[in-house]
Formats: C-alpha cells, structure tokens, sequence
C-alpha cells in the first residue's frame, strides 16, 4: 500500500477552499437562548494502526455533554467525511461542527448524538474514500491490495466503524454518514455501496457525476488544466505541489488518479506521478524523489530488487500540445467513472460491477445541497470544479429513478453558509433516526 513519501504542507489552499473552512465563522454563545449556561460536548481521539491503509490514522470523537452522565444510554452517530487536504480535525477546526452542534441541542433543535470523523487523506491529499488498487490483470493478476494508495472504503466501513462502535454506546440502528466536498461525494458513494449500514446520507457539494467536469457545456476544466502547466507536455506535479494555488485543478486530478486509476510498472509506463519504491526495499528517505515522467525519462535511483517498480496513476487527462487544450484518456476515464455516484447509481452496479441494494438504498433519508456558484469559474470559490453541475445532473437522476430525496441549491460558492447547512444536515438525520426536534 502506498506509504513513505507523503506531500506535507503543499495543500493548505486547497484545503480551506475544498474542506468548507474559508466561510468567516459565527460567535457561538456560551449561553443557550434561555440564558443557561451551554453544556459543551468533548471530543476523544483515537489512533489505529489500520490495517487497510497501512498506516497509523487517528479518529476524532464528539461525545455530547450528557454521555457520561447517562451510564446506559445509546446514541446515534453520525460519520464524517472530510474534504481534500483535510484530516480527521477539519470539522472541529474548520467548521466548528462540536460548536454548532451544541448549539443545536442546548436549543432543543437535534437530540445528544455523536460524531466520528476519521482521517481518509493519502499520500496524495485525499482518497476519495475508495479503495485504491491498479487492476490492470498483467501488471497486477493476484489483485494484491498493496499494489495501489491504500484501501481507504474497507477502512470507513469496516476499521472505522468497528474501532468506534466497540468502544462507545452507539444505537447502530440510528446511523448516518455526511460530507462536503471530497467528502460529500465520499458519503454518497459510501450509502449507494453500503446502504444497509446506513439510515441518512448528507453530502454538501460533492462532486456526485464525473461527466459533467469534464464534458458539461461550460467546463472549462481542460483548458484551465493546459493552462495550469504552462509551455510543459505533462501535468507537472512537483510544480504543483511548489505552488498549489495556482495548480488546484492538477493537484485534484493527481488525487483522482491515485484513487481511481493507480499504476505499478516501470518508470516510463505511466503519466506524471509522486512516487516512493515498494516499502519492502527499505530505501532510505533520503533516496525518495519526486520525478516527473517527461518523454525522455531518466531512472534517478538506478536497478533495484523489484525491476524498477514504482507506485503512480494514470490520468484520465492528457495535454496533447504544450499551453493548449487537454484531452481524456478514455481507457483511464472509464475506470474513473466506476466510482462515479452517477454511473453507480444509473447502471446499480458497485466498481466491481456486482449490483447494488437499490431497494435499502431508496429506504435512506437522501439530502444533497450546493452552491449555485459552485461553478467552473475560479473567481467563485478559488477552485471552479463545476460542482453545482453534478449535482443537478444527480437530482436528475433520482427523479427519473423515482427516489426520494431533497436536493437544495443556494447563492454561494463551494464553501458558503458551512454552518447553516451543518444545522440542516443535522435536522436530515435526526428525521431519519425517527427523534423529535423543535423547528426555528
């Protein structure tokens, strides 16, 4: 599994743009509206040695200001999914999600529930909570794991889930899952492979249908991606990560690739990457490089014990001429849209092709929002992915699937009214777990 060599302090943009941390916070009071004294929730961290990532990863835990009052008390969790760049901190951090939620049940409006928040980031910023494996038969026929970013799905439902729910008083009958941005799109894809798990899904502007970023009538994505690297033939990662603000788009596809569509093979074999040898080779740190696959590759580390086996991607775009329009590697775009929610949903079949339980899935409590600016200008939201798009083309979908849901549209861009939504949101699941709450 991809571990070694990860990028540290290249997406701190990103993350505040893509993790719903740029909204100017409100002041949370430390009274409740009755003029008590606001009882505060507290938060526990966890550390596992995950064994699906293959790698340490720590879990923030809100526990509401009753549970340890309350000896046999059980209570409903809700999972979250943080954005690219973030950890198992940004919705403490970031949103203040332990703040609002106090808030919200000093107010009567939500009953005591519980919040997990693990850390899905890879090496490259985010996995897009998928489990990441090059299935490529000739380079990978026993389908070995360890040959991709780490197995970040099977470790939300299965590491994450088990870790928490041993060691807390949690009804799982009343769990839901929510996310924004990477997140968002996390937490759905999570509910259409594994709604039996889960009794709601929230997802705040994620992108849920890959087709509409890259061929929506007003993307501009493959020419801001051209644009992005400059006079180069390739997507240059290393430029990227040296000045992320003005990459964010090479950046995400870098992320996207490492998730959706990861290479083992030679130097030479795959398009521009970060790349560490395999863990069993023991190089030392200092031998670690970043390379950038250029038409004339050099092998900087020279033969080593597993023929040159490097760990990269393979983009589901290229830049045919230096400075000008990019293209889609169809080959490559197809095993992304494997894990698209989209094409999930329209054909009901996981990546694995195998069938979805569409009935559970349509038994959930669905809530999706986004911001109408959440579009392909960057001047909006610092990043222009074109979300809003996605989303729409999503309700769409459901509509013409007869599901039930709530999708809401609003005026502002990728990380606008954070903490409203949160109260929404959070107002979706209590609905779903079937509790009483007071309206505004």
């Amino acid at each position: 599994m991809r571990r070694g060599l990860i990028v540290t302090g290249i997406f701190l943009i990103l993350s505040l743009a893509l993790s719903g941390c740029a909204e100017k916070q409100p002041t949370f009071p430390e009274q409740d509206l009755r003029g008590n004294a606001k009882e505060k929730g507290r938060i526990e961290t966890l550390t596992i040695q995950s064994v699906f990532t293959g790698e340490e990863k720590k879990i923030n835990v809100y526990l509401p200001y009753e549970y340890d009052k309350e000896s046999s008390k059980k209570y409903p969790v809700i999972y979250l999914l943080h954005g690219f760049g973030g950890d198992e901190n940004s919705w403490f951090d970031g949103l203040k999600i332990d703040k609002v939620v106090d808030v919200l049940i000093a107010e009567g409006k939500i009953e005591p529930v519980i919040l997990v928040a693990p850390n899905a980031r890879n090496a490259l910023g985010g996995s897009f909570y998928t489990n990441s494996v090059d299935i490529d038969p000739t380079r990978n026929p026993n389908m070995n794991p360890k040959m991709g970013f780490g197995l970040y799905e099977t470790y939300i439902v299965q590491e994450v889930l088990q870790t928490v729910e041993d060691r807390y008083r949690i009804d799982t009958s009343k769990r839901g899952i929510m996310g924004h941005s990477m997140g968002g799109y996390g937490a759905m894809k999570l509910a259409l492979l594994y709604p039996q798990l889960f009794r709601s899904v929230v997802s705040h502007s994620g992108p849920l249908a890959f087709q509409e970023l890259i061929f929506n009538a007003k993307s501009n994505l493959l020419a801001r991606l051209a644009m992005e690297n400059g006079s180069k033939p390739i997507f240059d990662l290393a430029a990227a990560a040296a000045d992320p603000a003005k990459h964010p788009l090479t950046l995400i596809m870098f992320a996207m690739g490492a998730a959706f569509s990861p290479h083992f093979g030679p130097a030479a074999s795959f398009d521009s990457f970060l790349f560490t040898q395999f863990p069993q080779m023991n190089i030392p740190a200092s031998q670690v490089h970043q390379y950038i696959v250029s038409p004339t590759p050099v092998d900087t580390l020279g033969p080593g014990p597993l023929d040159d086996i490097f760990a990269g991607v393979d983009l589901a775009i290229r830049i045919t001429q230096p400075g000008q329009m990019a293209d889609t590697s169809r080959t490559t775009f197809l095993k992304w849209l494997a894990h698209d929610c989209y094409t999930i949903l329209a054909t009901e079949k996981k990546p694995d092709q195998s069938p979805i339980d569409i009935v559970s899935f349509k038994n959930m409590n669905i809530y999706f929002d986004c911001g109408e600016q959440d579009d392909f200008d960057p001047m909006d939201d610092g990043v222009g992915f074109g979300i809003i798009y996605t989303n729409r083309a999503f309700h769409e979908l459901m509509v013409q699937k007869g599901i039930s849901h709530t999708f809401e549209s609003y005026p502002g861009a990728h990380s606008s009214d954070v903490y409203y939504r949160i109260e929404k949101a959070m107002q979706v699941h209590m609905k779903a777990f079937g509790m009483e709450t007071t309206s505004e």
